[in-house]
């Protein structure tokens, strides 16, 4: 497993603004993931009005600095092998990942079973994985994005997605969304 120490957190968050509230890792058959989208954007706001600043500001890092890291990935490689953050001791954002000779689904599973075996040592954490999710509001057609699942200890979880479409010269990149989730990692 790689394990990168960032430092102590202060950056913005890359296209912060307001996130949704509380998702899971769904896998269809022979490896792809799809997943339903709630809207496109979703309405965000109820989230905030229950969490703590601190789990705001938590949340707000690690989906900054996940989108950041993701769309770097995605512009190099055309895809984004799954990854974690996660806020620990100290204030300083750790950044993890697998072996990448294993499929990505698998990647992301193991990665959060990790995450569930050492979430004492974290306050908040993001899994970040390449996925393409059905887009309800756009007729149902699939779409790729980067996906982070943000969960947080006092229980905010929520979804965000920056959808992007690889052509020959580069992927594009949508608008940024979000929507509720499930606390993959501290069962409220």
């Amino acid at each position: 497993m790689l394990v990168l120490i960032l430092g102590p957190r202060g950056r913005s968050p890359a296209g912060g603004g307001d996130l949704g509230h509380g998702g899971s890792i769904p896998r269809s058959e022979g490896g792809a993931t799809t997943r339903p989208l709630l809207g496109y954007p979703a309405p965000m706001s109820s989230w905030r009005d229950d969490a703590s600043q601190q789990a705001q500001d938590d949340l707000d890092l690690l989906v900054g600095e996940a989108l950041e890291m993701g769309e770097k990935t995605l512009l190099e490689t055309g895809t984004v092998l799954p990854f974690y953050l996660g806020i620990g001791e100290e204030e300083k954002v750790i950044v993890g990942s697998l072996d990448d000779r294993i499929t990505a689904p698998e990647m992301a599973e193991k990665l959060l079973a990790l995450l569930r075996k050492s979430r004492s040592r974290f306050r908040a954490c993001a899994i970040v994985t390449d996925q393409s999710f059905v887009n309800q509001s756009l007729g149902g057609g699939e779409m790729d994005a980067i996906w982070v699942d943000l969960c947080h200890s006092e229980g905010p979880a929520l979804s965000c997605y920056l959808p992007y479409r690889n052509t020959h010269d580069a992927p594009v990149l949508g608008d940024l969304g979000a929507q509720p989730a499930t606390n993959l990692i501290w069962a409220h």
